[in-house]
């Protein structure tokens, strides 16, 4: 019976952990400190208010995780992009100073033929 009551313990803690902040009335009469004392046990109404609200705090943050996730892959291609235009910008001021140099020398070239 004391490992009975210990798991239960550790469960309605759990509960606790991912129930978050919700009021009372969402998730039943139990509280911590009811269970401490050897208040009810879960189940009936209340184990299925909790049960409810678990639920939908999981798929509430299942939500709030895939949304950051985008917002992470968004900036993260807006990161790529930003260097792929960086490194184009500067790979056509090295093909131009590339073309004048070329032509400087041409220059020189016909010069030094004249």
């Amino acid at each position: 019976m004391t490992q009975e009551t210990n798991l239960a313990a550790d469960l309605w803690t759990l509960a606790d952990l991912l129930r978050g902040n919700f009021k009372q009335s969402q998730y039943g009469d139990e509280s911590p400190a009811r269970r401490g004392r050897g208040g009810a046990q879960a189940g009936g109404d209340g184990g299925a208010k909790l049960a409810h609200a678990l639920q939908a705090e999981a798929t509430k943050k299942d939500a709030e995780i895939q949304a950051l996730q985008a917002k992470l892959d968004a900036s993260e291609t807006a990161r790529q992009l930003a260097v792929t235009v960086a490194v184009n910008e500067a790979v056509g001021v090295v093909a131009r100073e590339r073309d004048d140099l070329k032509n400087d020398l041409n220059l020189i070239a016909v010069k030094n033929q004249l």
